[in-house]
C-alpha cells in the first residue's frame, strides 16, 4: 500500500510546473513543484536561476516510504489553481487516476510521462 502511495505521488505530483505556459516577467523565477529530490535536482539544473523548486520528499528522504495524507494531496488543487499552473505530469509506471482526478479538478491536461524509476519497453519512448 504505501509503495503504491509512493508511486501515485510521485506519478501525480512529479512535476507540476507551475506557470510554464503563461506570460511571465523576464525577473519572476518558474515555480516548480517536484514529488522528490531526484527530479527536483533534475529540474533545477535544467532551469537554472529561472526556477524556483520545491520537492515534496526532500533529500535523505525515501520517496518509497512517503504516504501523502488528505491534507497533503499535497492543497496542490488549491496550489495549482492559484498559482494557474499549466501542466501536470506523470510517472510512466504508476497508476494515472489520481492525477486525472486533479486534472479534472483544475482543468489540466497530462503533459506527458516521465521516466524516473523505470525504462520503458524497448520500442518505447525511453
Amino acid at each position: 500500500m504505501m509503495r503504491r502511495w509512493t508511486y501515485l505521488v510521485s506519478g501525480y505530483l512529479v512535476i507540476c510546473i507551475l506557470g510554464w505556459a503563461g506570460p511571465t516577467a523576464a525577473a519572476e523565477k518558474l515555480k516548480v513543484v517536484a514529488s522528490f529530490s531526484i527530479l527536483a535536482d533534475f529540474v533545477a539544473q535544467v532551469g537554472g536561476d529561472r526556477v524556483s523548486v520545491t520537492s515534496l520528499v526532500g533529500p535523505d528522504s525515501d520517496a518509497h516510504v512517503y504516504e501523502p495524507t488528505p491534507e497533503d494531496v499535497a492543497k496542490l488543487i488549491q496550489q495549482v489553481r492559484q498559482q494557474k499552473a499549466s501542466a501536470l505530469f506523470v510517472e510512466n509506471i504508476s497508476d494515472k487516476r489520481l492525477i486525472e482526478q486533479i486534472g479534472r479538478e483544475t482543468g489540466l491536461k497530462i503533459a506527458g510521462a516521465l521516466f524516473s524509476d523505470a525504462l520503458s519497453k524497448k520500442d518505447g519512448p525511453a
